[in-house]
């Protein structure tokens, strides 16, 4: 499939063949779903010769027929349990590949439109509201899936979202309410592009990609609350010109003024938000009528609310620590198994990393890193880091990361251990391996350490045993101070050793 001549005889011309590939479609798991479908819709984005008002009536009820296949898929992908890197990205190939074609034959769609005669515009005009939804929901999910792996992004797509709003509001149609898709909720043009807005103005490179699903089902939930205007207003945060192939961007001095120029508020969305907080912390439960596709719980929810009322602020938020520019080599190691061969010393120097710091802090560093045989890099992910020329090892946690169009991602690491030293302790009369975070922390004074494990190490009372510089510690857990994807960071209370 996906192989047709463009003439008018294509096959989804006969209403049976069409009927007949819907129903095979729907019989399939969702990637062969997908997959299948997109071949259709790439021969229908080629079809030339084929009338305006068919072409939109077939990719109209393609994209129907494959939504629910594509939002089974979605869930999967966010909810896999530690997938390979082979099959995380085979996953979101098959998503982002599919939005992109259907991206391209919408916006064939539009060109064929502003192209064509009285007769063509005519025998659309009643569809042309749900084309430019349809084409806005596209472009959306398209950068969602762009920031589920943190870029590059086709700012491209900013372009055309905001020409089909523009598009819209000259024809009076971006607030007619429209259920988009069957079952839906009533929406409008300007609401699903406000969306996407708000969505992408809330630092989404610093949320895990469940997260910045949640966040979005969040801010569908508050969107009648929020604020979109042609003019600043006390309030506003973010700033877009709609004609330009830019993203939202923070209000911190006037823009240049254009005729394209619009603002966004959260207006009563934060408030909102914040109530929402209080009720979760409460009932213990998420509310029910917020829809987040899924039931998650209230340790999930709510670091996700807490990021976006940080970034809704009318002020926006603080670095802790003052970053200083630089340019230094650094050697990288990933994972706690990993850091922990290569600081006893059974894991080859080769097997480092070369990344280059770009800007430091009292609590992290901002790095370049080469992308490719680095996809291992996702938020929460442990690094070891060691300074050129340097011996001593520094502990960190990726807490962003934009992938550039350049072969390089852009790193913000928190660093979580500045003096580390990987020991084997004893648990329970277990050999057990850690990483002691800073070794200053076992001073005379010292009450509480921090201690870095394997993921499913660490356990609430279970004490640790250890020597370090010929002395004997009891360590006794207190508390899980971070899970992160194949270890935690524990702290521990130093207790009299008998």
């Amino acid at each position: 499939m996906g192989f047709f001549s463009s003439k008018a005889d294509h096959p989804l011309a006969d209403t049976k063949e069409m009927r007949r590939v819907l129903l095979e479609i729907a019989s399939h798991e969702p990637a062969a779903a997908l997959e299948e479908a997109k071949a259709w819709i790439d021969s229908l984005t080629h079809a030339a010769d084929l009338k305006l008002d068919l072409l939109l009536d077939r990719v109209l009820r393609l994209d129907e027929a494959v939504l629910p296949h594509a939002n089974r898929l979605a869930r999967d992908y966010l909810n896999a349990q530690r997938p390979s890197r082979s099959q995380e990205y085979n996953m979101w190939r098959i998503n982002y590949s599919y939005w992109e074609q259907l991206v391209a034959v919408y916006e064939n769609c539009c060109a064929r439109y502003v192209a064509g005669d009285k007769a063509v515009k005519k025998s659309i005009d009643g569809e042309l509201a749900m084309l430019y939804g349809r084409l806005l929901c596209a472009y959306a999910t398209t950068m969602k899936w762009s920031q589920f792996r943190y870029g590059p992004f086709d700012r491209k797509i900013w372009h055309g979202a905001g020409r089909v709003f523009l598009a819209a509001k000259a024809a009076k149609a971006e607030r007619k309410p429209i259920s988009f898709y069957a079952n839906a909720e009533k929406s409008t043009i300007e609401q699903e592009y406000l969306k996407s807005l708000a969505l992408h103005s809330s630092s989404v490179n610093n949320l895990l990609p469940l997260q910045m699903e949640i966040a979005e089902r969040i801010i569908a939930h508050l969107l009648p609350h929020f604020l979109f205007t042609d003019v600043s207003r006390p309030d506003s945060v973010y700033w877009v010109d709609v004609d330009k192939p830019l993203p939202p961007t923070r209000l911190m001095q006037p823009p240049e003024i254009t005729a394209t120029l619009r603002f966004l508020s959260p207006g009563q969305a934060l408030e909102k938000l914040t109530e929402i907080r209080t009720r979760i912390d409460k009932i213990n439960l998420v509310p029910q009528e917020i829809n987040l596709g899924g039931s998650y719980a209230p340790s999930v929810v709510l670091p996700v609310i807490d990021h976006l009322a940080l970034n809704w602020m009318h002020k926006p938020p603080m670095r802790v620590h003052s970053r200083h520019p630089v340019k230094s080599r650094l050697a990288a190691i990933n994972s706690f198994e990993g850091i922990y061969a290569r600081m006893i010393g059974t894991r080859a120097k080769d097997a480092d990393e070369a990344w280059i710091a770009e800007d430091v802090s009292i609590g992290g560093m901002g790095v370049q890193v080469p992308l490719g045989a680095n996809d291992w890099i996702r938020i929460g992910a442990l690094a070891g880091l060691q300074p050129e020329g340097g011996e001593n090892w520094l502990i960190g946690v990726v807490r962003r990361f934009i992938r550039g169009n350049d072969g390089f991602g852009s790193v913000g690491i928190q660093t979580i251990g500045k003096l580390p030293r990987a020991v084997i302790a004893d648990s329970r009369g277990l050999k057990t391996e850690v990483i002691l975070l800073d070794v200053n922390q076992f001073s005379e004074s010292s009450i509480f350490v921090d201690i870095l494990l394997a993921e499913t190490t660490y356990e609430h009372d279970v004490p640790l045993k250890l020597v370090l510089d010929a002395r004997n510690y009891c360590l006794m857990a207190q508390s899980l101070v971070e899970r992160g994807i194949d270890y935690s960071v524990g702290r521990y209370r130093i207790e009299s050793c008998s």
